[in-house]
């Protein structure tokens, strides 16, 4: 004979799928909600980065363009190769030339910390590592880095191409 009864479900099995429907879910909705995060971390990680170096730029460009003391000795090197006049500054350095070669070994160790890129370094701040490295008493000067203190601007100098033909 047939039965209403028989036709439903046991009252303790729904409770039961339930829970398997949950312990089989919960943790690949986790792998998934982790796994998003850690791209969501990365992505933050990476424009605060950027954020941060864009800092850097900005406060050194002001720095070098906004300083007199760095002015002088920007236009003296800014000249004709090997010019007899940056060789007498060099033969006797004041402390403006020491300040400017001061500044480019700070964006050296910028460049090598990870806190200032190669091209921002190179957009802002390429045409004066060209009259830099246009002037052979200025390099010498450099590398006579146990002297000078110059490591990092030597090193990074020494692997740097020039933007524009000397």
């Amino acid at each position: 004979m047939f039965r209403i009864a028989d036709l439903q479900p046991p009252r303790n099995t729904v409770p039961m799928q339930l829970s398997t429907v949950i312990r089989d879910w919960v943790p690949i909705l986790a792998f998934i909600l982790g796994a998003w995060s850690a791209l969501q971390a990365t992505r933050t990680y990476r424009l605060n980065t950027r954020l941060e170096q864009a800092r850097w730029t900005v406060r050194m460009y002001e720095k070098f363009y906004e300083q007199p003391e760095l002015k002088k000795t920007r236009e003296a090197l800014d000249c004709a190769a090997n010019s007899q006049s940056v060789e007498r500054m060099v033969q006797d350095p004041s402390p403006e030339l020491t300040d400017y070669l001061n500044f480019f070994e700070l964006l050296a160790i910028l460049h090598n910390a990870r806190q200032m890129s190669k091209s921002n370094l190179e957009a802002m701040f390429g045409y004066y590592l060209d009259c830099i490295q246009r002037q052979a008493s200025v390099m010498s000067y450099i590398r006579n880095s146990t002297e000078n203190g110059f490591e990092q601007l030597d090193k990074y100098l020494r692997t740097r191409v020039p933007l524009r033909k000397q």
